[in-house]
């Protein structure tokens, strides 16, 4: 297993509701296994537009993943939790 450190942050709705329910949700995918995730914290958006200031943490997830299958269950957990990344 391979330690990976990642981001997650939301800023729509109950965006530490859905920080949470993202982490979880990471432990559904094979070959993923949680580990650490800090204390949210809020941070003010830069270099867009947006009325809402985000909800952040750092997590640590160990993974039997390559880096580039890695990212790809990040993103789909990012689209499951409705992020578009086509703005």
């Amino acid at each position: 297993m391979t330690i990976a450190c990642i981001g997650l942050g939301s800023n729509l709705g109950d965006s530490a509701r859905t920080l949470r329910d993202a982490w979880k949700t990471l432990g559904d995918y094979p070959g993923i296994i949680p580990d650490r995730l800090s204390s949210p914290y809020r941070s003010e958006p830069v270099n867009m537009d947006s009325a809402n200031w985000f909800v952040n943490a750092a997590a640590v997830v160990r993974t039997s993943l390559e880096p580039a299958e890695l990212l790809a269950v990040l993103l789909r957990v990012e689209h499951r939790f409705g992020r578009s990344r086509d703005r």
